[in-house]
């Protein structure tokens, strides 16, 4: 198979730490070109083809096959359609736009150009989440009743973007898609209303929420979702159904290069599963890496994708949550 050449738009913290190091070890991918407002820093990650000072210049170079969107929440959007326009398969940061009217258009734009649009929801490629859809699919906990699920921390730096309204900023867009994206991907109906049935906040002078606690109901399911910008250091998944509970330790999110486990309760009794380190990152880029190369001729390994319409699903629910008062 031949290795799709990634242009990256940002080199900042999350490009530093995460994607770049896993685009340098995910199998079929090359890291080409990056493109930031410190060249320096973006010549500094390594790319084979070069570091560019702009953000155009990586989408319309003819050697990138695709696109991975590492920018604050604003930048998505506007870069989404551009690579899409450029003819380039776009991975983008979650969340994937600010609001459901940039969501819906986003994938409208995917799909009116017939391109390739994922959200990067990473933790969605670690084997445990796999593991845990499986065992949902497979009914060994019959049917889905009730998610609990919460990512909290209390270190954002007062200059922080995760502060900026006009950036995107607030728990809810920064951490709470986690939660929803997991409930989007367990629940699996597109075309369930959500009901928001209670929302808790704590907003920052700023305009954005350090906190938010929501309760929603959707296909049956009960969903109990917490973010926090201010609350200790924790990541909670408990999924309950007719017969039997999954349980993910913590964290049950961001679990990188570190051993994980799940314990299911079922019918057939209790069983933990442990999960060895793994970088969700480079699985994610492998698998996305094999979609692209797939759609430009080339012969591949089986990979995998989540659905676009839970992308749409999280936004419809944050933006409910968002307004709810």
């Amino acid at each position: 198979m031949n290795n799709t050449r990634w242009g990256l738009l940002g080199a900042g913290w999350i490009s530093q730490r995460a994607i770049v190091p896993a685009m340098h070890s995910a199998s079929g991918a090359t890291l080409w070109s990056v493109g930031a407002r410190d060249v320096a820093r973006a010549a500094s990650l390594g790319p084979m083809g070069g570091a560019q000072d702009n953000y155009r210049s990586v989408v319309d170079d003819p050697e990138v096959d695709a696109i991975y969107i590492a920018l604050d929440n604003a930048g998505h959007l506007p870069w989404i359609e551009a690579a899409l326009d450029a003819g380039k398969p776009v991975l983008c940061e979650k969340p994937l736009t600010m609001n459901p009217g940039q969501t819906q258009r986003a994938l409208a734009w995917a799909h009116d150009r017939n391109g390739l649009l994922v959200e990067a929801a990473w933790n969605l490629w670690h084997p445990r989440t796999q593991r845990l859809l499986a065992l949902i699919r497979g009914g060994a906990i019959g049917v889905v009743t009730s998610i609990d699920a919460h990512f909290t921390f209390d270190t954002v730096p007062h200059n922080n973007y995760r502060l900026d309204p006009l950036r995107g900023g607030g728990a809810l867009l920064d951490v709470g898609c986690y939660a929803l994206m997991l409930s989007a991907a367990v629940i699996d109906d597109d075309d369930s209303e959500i009901d928001v049935q209670s929302v808790e906040r704590v907003v920052h002078e700023g305009g954005v929420d350090l906190q938010t606690h929501a309760s929603l109901r959707a296909a049956g399911v009960q969903v109990t979702m917490g973010a926090s910008f201010i609350a200790p250091e924790s990541q909670s998944v408990l999924i309950r159904g007719s017969h039997g509970s999954i349980w993910l330790s913590d964290p049950a999110f961001t679990s990188y290069l570190s051993a994980s486990t799940l314990r299911c309760t079922s019918a057939e009794g209790t069983a933990t599963e442990t999960f060895p380190p793994v970088d969700a990152y480079a699985e994610m880029i492998t698998q996305v890496s094999a979609a692209v190369a797939s759609r430009m001729g080339h012969h591949t390994t089986d990979h995998w994708l989540p659905d676009p319409q839970w992308s749409r699903w999280v936004s419809t629910a944050m933006g409910q949550i968002a307004a709810t008062t």
